[in-house]
């Protein structure tokens, strides 16, 4: 909750229905802490963009080297690299399972993979990190799919994105195509955080 607020977005659940209105942070335009309404004052452009990368950090749950890792990726690849960092980030295994509504939140995602609850092309895998490429399938472990967790998912019903094929009463899916622009979240601005890095 600090760090959402801190942020100013929510960045641990969806950003659709409930879970949007989950936090209002027009309620309090300061910092969350004992000095927060005494630090309000305009923030650099070096905070800005330090911002957005925090942003992306917290929202996939990844390490500030792990950040740096995708970001020299997205440079070698032939394309825009803002979009190709976010395309890199929302391939992720664990960021699949969440698009796909098979979790309610990418910390959830991240731990049923880490638990090798899920299969990739029919392989028991435990890497979060690990990358889907067109056509790759997902799909929940057999015996683990009338579990108490995975009733309550179904009754969520939450809806994937829409570049993945997902059978809910099999808890499974396809990469069908690779995520656009239009699909990434909306909440952070990928540019500035290129910058922050080509200074760094």
């Amino acid at each position: 909750m600090r760090i959402a607020r801190r942020l100013g977005v929510q960045i641990f659940g969806r950003n659709t229905g409930k879970d949007a209105k989950k936090y209002n942070f027009a309620k309090k335009n300061y910092p969350p802490g004992q000095h927060g309404q005494g630090k309000i004052g305009k923030i650099s452009e070096y905070g800005k963009q330090l911002n957005e990368k925090q942003k992306i950090r917290f929202l996939y749950g990844i390490t500030e080297r792990s950040m740096r890792n995708y970001y020299q990726k997205a440079l070698k690849i032939k394309g825009v690299t803002s979009d190709d960092l976010l395309r890199l980030l929302e391939t992720r295994l664990d960021n699949v399972i969440f698009r796909a509504g098979l979790t309610n939140t990418r910390a959830q995602a991240r731990q049923i993979v880490t638990h090798a609850l899920v299969l990739v092309n029919g392989k028991k895998t435990d890497i979060p990190s690990m990358e889907l490429k067109i056509k790759d399938t997902f799909e929940i472990r057999a015996n683990k799919k009338n579990s108490p967790l995975f009733a309550e998912i179904k009754k969520a019903k939450n809806a994937p994105a829409r570049w993945l094929a997902v059978n809910f009463p099999n808890l499974s899916g396809e990469v069908m195509i690779l995520p656009g622009k239009d699909d990434f979240e909306k909440i952070i601005d990928p540019k500035m955080v290129i910058e922050y890095y080509s200074k760094a």
